[in-house]
């Protein structure tokens, strides 16, 4: 079972819809075979942080945010992944890709 940790920014400007996005990337995730369990930011160990930022100023991505991470990092900022823009609808398919991709290498 995977388990990725999220952490939402504020809220303050959303061009996402931040809590959507996290259940299509569950249900597309299951629909590869795998379990996945979603925590809060109080959970200790995970194998991803997920970074939802609802919009492309990132404020999830300060400095100090970088270096509590433990796992590998899946950042969303808006319609963005890793600073490129991929479009709302994409997203899950995308952080699917990348986490196949960081659990290929494992």
């Amino acid at each position: 079972m995977l388990t990725i940790k999220v952490k939402y920014c504020g809220g303050c400007n959303p061009e996402i819809n931040r809590v959507g996005l996290v259940e299509s990337l569950k249900e597309e995730i299951e629909k590869k075979g795998l379990r996945v369990n979603f925590v809060g930011q109080d959970t200790e160990n995970a194998d991803f942080l997920l970074l939802v930022n609802g919009c492309r100023h990132a404020c999830l991505e300060e400095e100090g945010m970088m270096l509590e991470a433990k796992a590998p990092v899946l950042s969303v900022e808006g319609e963005m992944v890793f600073g490129r823009y991929v479009g709302e609808r994409e997203i899950p398919n995308f952080l699917v890709h990348e986490i196949g991709r960081s659990i290929g290498k494992k």
